[in-house]
């Protein structure tokens, strides 16, 4: 962990010291997630999650860039509809536990700041890897009742494949996994960016 909070804090080092290069690049984007969560390393069918991230991009060389950015997420429910007639369904909420804990409710956010390397594939696309920490804050509730409220420090680890078009928006897929101590997601993305 230690290794991987100085890793980060000397890619941001190197960031804000490098602003001569002619390579500044900016650029804001949002992700859409949606995946799996284990909470002490148990999970069972249904326990899905969904997370928003809103991020700005700093690259400061061809190949490297710094990442600040927001995440919010809560769980996903299931759904059972039905058919009732040729016209008309009826889909019901299934408010099943969550983790088979007496909790029903999921949410999340975090501020993570991360370090990126990316990898040409053509002139306009790129494959990337990414690495982060994140200060988390996620609750478990039934109804009004919190069964799980946790925070701190964590770290999250994403690869996507990225097109830029010359007009400077971009999209990207991605798979992303995050650590939040008891709590951890694998998540699947897709996003839109602005390059500036």
């Amino acid at each position: 962990m230690k290794k991987l909070l100085t890793l980060t804090l000397l890619t941001a080092a190197i960031a804000t010291s490098t602003n001569a290069l002619a390579n500044d690049e900016h650029q804001i984007g949002v992700q859409l997630h949606s995946g799996s969560a284990k909470y002490k390393s148990s999970s069972k069918d249904g326990d899905g999650v969904s997370n928003l991230y809103l991020y700005y991009n700093y690259q400061f060389d061809p190949m490297f860039s710094v990442e600040g950015g927001l995440s919010v997420g809560a769980e996903l429910d299931d759904w059972n509809c039905t058919d009732l007639t040729k016209d008309r369904f009826e889909c019901v909420r299934e408010n099943n536990a969550l983790f088979d804990l007496n909790a029903n409710k999921l949410e999340y956010t975090s501020i993570v700041v991360a370090g990126k390397a990316q990898f040409d594939v053509t002139q306009n696309s790129n494959v990337y890897g990414k690495l982060g920490l994140h200060r988390y804050d996620y609750e478990m509730k039934n109804g009004n009742t919190k069964v799980v409220d946790d925070s701190g420090f964590g770290y999250l680890a994403e690869a996507g494949w990225e097109y830029q078009w010359n007009n400077g928006i971009g999209l990207n897929l991605a798979v992303r996994y995050t650590d939040m101590g008891d709590l951890d997601t694998t998540t699947w993305g897709i996003g839109m960016s602005y390059r500036f």
